[in-house]
């Protein structure tokens, strides 16, 4: 077993704290002091890298993958798999809670959202596995860039954040994990 990076499960911890820093203030902080330029600049600030940053540091931990590669089936089903179990916890909680629930089964814009997108961003990466990583990462992070003038691009099947992130999953691939310093030579994608 391979030895852990210490440092990412740090900043993991950091980013955890920050993701409930970010709610709080959304839900409380919004709630009762919505005119609050502190407030509104502090969840700008833990918004504008916190998810980001997660979907970086998902990607360093993919390994290589060639045409011999299987489809990561398992890693996907486990990631699916608790993204539905989070939208059922969350559907049965809303309803103890307000006594009304809603469930889209293929849509969501809260907290389960990211299970799906990671899950998406590990099948492109092996179906990009193949293909140039300079010529992915550039489309992706032009489509990235582009798609929030897409109206018709949104929550149904997480396609939205999916586009949005994936370029950050993909900039990781070509990453070493210890000092974090890009390698393009001439590798495959991921």
């Amino acid at each position: 077993m391979a030895e852990r990076l210490v440092k990412f499960d740090n900043a993991k911890l950091i980013l955890i704290v920050l993701v409930v820093a970010g709610h709080f203030i959304e839900t409380f902080i919004f709630g009762f002091a919505p005119g609050s330029a502190f407030a509104s600049g502090t969840f700008t600030f833990i918004y504008s890298f916190h998810m980001p940053l997660f979907i970086f540091i998902s990607g360093l931990f993919l390994r290589d993958m060639d045409e011999q590669t299987s489809f990561p089936a398992r890693r996907v089903a486990m990631l699916i798999t608790l993204g539905f179990a989070m939208k059922v916890v969350r559907a049965i909680f809303g309803y103890v809670v307000t006594g009304h629930t809603s469930f889209d089964l293929l849509s969501d814009s809260a907290t389960p959202w990211f299970m799906f997108t990671l899950a998406a961003c590990y099948a492109l990466a092996w179906l990009l596995r193949l293909q140039n990583r300079a010529a992915v990462l550039v489309m992706a992070l032009l489509i990235g860039m582009f798609v929030g003038y897409d109206q018709t691009i949104g929550d149904f099947l997480y396609l939205s954040r999916t586009v949005v992130f994936f370029p950050f999953f993909g900039q990781a691939t070509v990453c070493d994990q210890q000092g974090c310093k890009y390698s393009l030579r001439n590798r495959r994608f991921a």
